[in-house]
């Protein structure tokens, strides 16, 4: 019996962590995301779904964030009528979003306020 309560505390500490640290909603993805490079450049999510792609003169894509699966965002962006998909993956805190296919390709999130 004592096994038992114990493996019982343990496991609901060990998913209490797990919860804490990965975004339970979508909520840690909206808002804009700032390149780290030499060109200003920017993703911002909305909560409908939808994702602008930009740079300091203009808006060049439109996207949908098809899904976002723990830490792990999919988008699908149409430029110049092609449709492309592109995945990232965010930091342990969710304050940075990682080109899965571009490694040095990373934006941070830009706090409010």
């Amino acid at each position: 019996m004592k096994k038992i309560i114990i493996l019982s505390i343990f496991a609901t500490v060990a998913y209490w962590v797990f919860l804490q640290l990965s975004p339970h909603n979508e909520d840690w993805l909206h808002g804009k995301w700032e390149y780290q490079g030499s060109e200003p450049d920017y993703m911002t999510f909305y909560k409908n779904g939808t994702v602008e792609m930009s740079n300091s003169k203009r808006t060049y894509a439109r996207c949908v964030y098809a899904s976002v699966v723990s830490n792990e965002v999919s988008l699908e962006c149409k430029v110049k009528n092609k449709t492309h998909e592109l995945e990232f993956v965010a930091s342990n805190n969710s304050r940075t979003l990682t080109n899965k296919k571009h490694l040095d390709s990373i934006y941070n999130k830009i706090k409010k306020g």
